[in-house]
C-alpha cells in the first residue's frame, strides 16, 4: 500500500476524472477526432457528431439531396461525380453555438463555416443547419469545384449561387428586401465586385448585398436559363474577364456588366 493521498492531490485527481471528458467533448475535429466525435458515413458525405444521432441522420440525408439537386440548377451537364470514397465531404456537427463559435474561432454571428483547403462544413446542432446553411454550405462547395479558383469569379457570384440554392424561404426574402428599397439605395454590381463583404461592419450594407447577389444570380438562372449560366461562370473559370464572360455567354443581352446592371433592375422594378 502506497502513501496516503492528500486532499489537495485527491482533488486534483478527481478534477482531471470530471474535465477530461468535457475537455474531449470540445477539442477541435482536428485535433481530437478518435477519441471525441461519431461518424456516420454517406456516399459523398461524412458527419462527424457528437451524441445526437438522430440529428446527425438528418444532416446526411439533406446534404445527399442537395449533392443532387444544387447541380441541376447551376450545371447544365446535370451531373457530378465527385465527392466518393476518400474525397467525401466532411460536415462538423457542435453540440452547440457556444462550442462552435470558440473552436473554430469565427465571430459569434457566423453560424456555419467551410474550408476549401480541408473541405469541411463546420456547424452547430440546430434548425437553422439543416433548413438553409448546410444548403449554403454545399452549394459553395460544389460551385468551387466546378468553377476553380484561378478565374476571377466576384465575391457576389459565389454568394449569390450560395443563397440561391438555400431555397424558396431565402429566394422570397431578398425579393422583398429589395422592393422594399427606393432603386438609389441600391448597390451597383461595380460596387459590388468591389466590396469584401465580410469586413463590411454595416449590417444593412450586408444585408442589401446578399439579397442583391441572391437575385442577380435568380435572375440570370430564372429569366436565361442553366446552360447560359454556366458557360458565363465556365469563361470566368477559364481567367476571362466579366464583360467577355458575359459577351460569350448572352451575346445578344449583356455586352457589359453595366448592360447586366440596367436589365436586372429592369427585372426588379417588374416584380
Amino acid at each position: 500500500m502506497g502513501p496516503p493521498i492528500s486532499k489537495h492531490r485527491l482533488l486534483k485527481r478527481t478534477l482531471r476524472v470530471v474535465l477530461l471528458p468535457l475537455y474531449l467533448l470540445f477539442l477541435s475535429p482536428f485535433v481530437a477526432e478518435a477519441q471525441a466525435w461519431e461518424l456516420l458515413k454517406g456516399q459523398h458525405f461524412i458527419i462527424h457528431f457528437i451524441g445526437n444521432e438522430e440529428f446527425a441522420r438528418d444532416v446526411l440525408r439533406k446534404a445527399e439531396e442537395d449533392y443532387q439537386r444544387i447541380p441541376l440548377e447551376i450545371n447544365s451537364q446535370k451531373s457530378l461525380e465527385f465527392w466518393t470514397w476518400e474525397n467525401r465531404i466532411k460536415i462538423y456537427i457542435y453540440p452547440n453555438k457556444a462550442s462552435f463559435s470558440t473552436l473554430t474561432k469565427q465571430p459569434w454571428w457566423v453560424s456555419a463555416v467551410t474550408s476549401f483547403r480541408d473541405r469541411t462544413i463546420s456547424s452547430y446542432e440546430g434548425k437553422k443547419f439543416l433548413d438553409s446553411d448546410l444548403s449554403h454550405e454545399v452549394a459553395h462547395l460544389i460551385f468551387r469545384d466546378l468553377v476553380g479558383f484561378k478565374g476571377d469569379v466576384p465575391l457576389w457570384l459565389d454568394e449569390g449561387v450560395a443563397q440561391w440554392m438555400e431555397g424558396e424561404k431565402t429566394r422570397s426574402m431578398a425579393n422583398e428586401k429589395l422592393k422594399s428599397l427606393k432603386e438609389k439605395e441600391l448597390i451597383s454590381i461595380e460596387t459590388m465586385a468591389r466590396l469584401d463583404i465580410h469586413r463590411v461592419k454595416d449590417s444593412e450594407l450586408v444585408n442589401i448585398f446578399y439579397g442583391e447577389a441572391c437575385s442577380l444570380v435568380g435572375f440570370l438562372i430564372e429569366r436565361y436559363g442553366t446552360e447560359n449560366f454556366t458557360k458565363f461562370y465556365r469563361q470566368l473559370r477559364d481567367e476571362k474577364k466579366m464583360d467577355e464572360a458575359l459577351r460569350f455567354a448572352y451575346p445578344t443581352t449583356f455586352r457589359s456588366v453595366a448592360e447586366l446592371d440596367t436589365k436586372w433592375k429592369e427585372y426588379l422594378a417588374e416584380r
